[in-house]
């Protein structure tokens, strides 16, 4: 399996610093600080997550250029979890840039992940434990939405995301016909 901070190979804080700054080294990688720090944050010390962003960078990938991305793709997860509708402008404007519909279903897999898991953090009172793997703006953003959800809401949106990856994956609906659908049905 993957090794993640809390796992037998992870690494955590100083650490996962050194492994990060190591594993760059042996790519001929210069990172900058803020990049180790990034990359530390985004992958919650899972080091072959890491290791591929770091692969991708030996490449010329820019870890600034993914960030830009992600808070483009955040301007369609957000309204997708809020109200999903509201989600259908932000998702016209990402297909219209170019974003693979493939890439913006994985997204919104990600960002119901974390809300499911700050769902479940908030029924059990344990939300704090989150922060340490979560970046906290994370942890609030999906606890407040969590607040609001009504009873197996997350389990529905799942279920219409699993459906509609596999009309994707399938060619049973075209990439774009498949996310539409999910935001407006």
């Amino acid at each position: 399996g993957r090794a993640t901070a809390g796992g037998p190979h992870g690494r955590t804080g100083a650490a996962l610093g050194r492994w990060i700054a190591e594993a760059a080294r042996l790519r001929s990688i210069r990172l900058a600080g803020e990049e180790q720090e990034l990359l530390a944050r985004k992958h919650s010390g899972d080091l072959w997550a890491i290791s591929q962003e770091l692969e991708k960078m030996r490449f010329g990938w820019k870890l600034s250029h993914a960030a830009r991305n992600e808070e483009k793709v955040w301007s369609f997860t957000d309204p997708f979890l809020k109200q999903r509708r509201s989600a259908f402008r932000p998702l016209a404007e990402l297909l219209d840039a170019g974003h693979e519909p493939i890439m913006l279903v994985g997204a919104l897999a990600a960002a119901l992940r974390a809300l499911a898991l700050v769902d479940d953090a908030v029924r059990r009172g344990t939300l704090t434990a989150l922060t340490g793997s979560m970046h906290p703006f994370v942890v609030k953003k999906n606890a407040e939405l969590a607040r609001a959800l009504r009873p197996g809401e997350i389990s529905r949106a799942f279920n219409r995301l699993v459906q509609a990856d596999r009309e994707l994956k399938t060619g049973v609906l075209a990439g774009p016909l498949a996310l539409l659908k999910l935001v407006l049905e």
